[in-house]
């Protein structure tokens, strides 16, 4: 009997009927549902911010975790840009105080020095963020003034 990927859609919560408690406190959810080749997300959370698609990102059919689909970045230039906005003042391991979590999926193809998945710094530019990956320290990464790096694989 084979069996077929679930639609992100179908699942539901079992034993509550709160859902994620902590999803009001989410600031950014992104599924990246869409057509193959289109350039535009919706924002799912609560604080519904722009995202833009910068280089050739774009949504792909060919791979997806949950759902029929994806974003696709080739790691050359591409990234989603999400703008300006206090609800990327994140703390930093230096001292700042404050809980934060991100959560992907993230499947690579090729390797590439630094893989920018997405950032504020081409709207803001240095008083922004970007988070991505670095080849080679085999690490996730984030700088917002200083670069910072979560522990190795």
């Amino acid at each position: 009997m084979p069996f077929n990927k679930p639609d992100i859609t179908q699942l539901s919560a079992l034993g509550s009927s709160l859902g994620d408690v902590y999803f009001p406190q989410t600031t950014l959810l992104l599924p990246f549902d869409g057509t193959n080749s289109a350039t535009t997300t919706n924002d799912l959370s609560n604080s519904n911010h722009a995202a833009t698609f910068v280089g050739n990102a774009q949504i792909s059919t060919a791979q997806s975790k949950f759902g029929g689909s994806s974003l696709y970045l080739d790691g050359s230039g591409d990234e989603i840009d999400l703008g300006s906005s206090s609800d990327w003042n994140w703390p930093t391991p230096s001292g700042a105080s404050g809980d934060f979590t991100i959560e992907f999926w993230h499947r690579r193809t090729a390797t590439v020095a630094w893989a920018s998945f997405f950032s504020t710094y081409a709207t803001i530019g240095a008083a922004g963020f970007i988070f991505g990956y670095q080849d080679s320290t085999d690490k996730l990464g984030w700088y917002n003034g200083t670069w910072y790096y979560a522990s190795g694989s």
